[in-house]
């Protein structure tokens, strides 16, 4: 069941409860959390905008180690490279946008695409494309994974 809304959901008045000293401040409206348009919202301006934590870098320990998920509809993903390093891509592949990997566990040596079956290294690069070589214009260093930016730290 779809909660009622106003037509007008973004107007500055149906906020003002919220806005109020956080002692007097009141919860958001029951429709911002299932309207679409308000979630359409969000995504844009605070999840898209700002970091977002994904878990700890000790979930992935081993070269090959990933985690896939999506972040703010994006579907994305983290591995731990040959040299130790944590990456993060795009979790689509470059040939037809087929997601790579699912859940979590290890790919080493290779993701591989379950469509077209491309693969790539840890480390994003493009490490074979099945039947590609017959393009002419295919140039396999310009189809490497998509890196999201990540950073890792201690918070405290």
């Amino acid at each position: 069941m779809l909660l009622d809304h106003p037509d007008d959901i973004f107007a500055a008045r149906h906020y003002e409860q919220v806005r109020r000293l956080p002692a007097e401040a009141e919860t958001l409206p029951p429709w911002c959390y299932t309207h679409r348009d308000f979630y359409q919202r969000e995504l844009q301006r605070l999840f898209r905008r700002s970091w977002n934590c994904v878990g700890r870098v000790e979930r992935l320990p081993h070269p090959g180690d990933f985690v896939a998920f999506e972040l703010a509809g994006v579907p994305t993903m983290l591995v731990r490279d040959e040299g130790g390093r944590l990456r993060a891509f795009a979790n689509t592949c470059r040939h037809r946008g087929t997601q790579l990997l699912e859940g979590s566990g290890n790919c080493k040596p290779l993701i591989q695409c379950p469509y077209h079956g491309w693969s790539y290294r840890l480390d994003g690069k493009l490490a074979g494309a099945p039947e590609m070589a017959k393009v002419s214009a295919f140039q396999q260093g310009d189809y490497s994974l998509i890196p999201v930016r990540r950073e890792t730290g201690l918070y405290s």
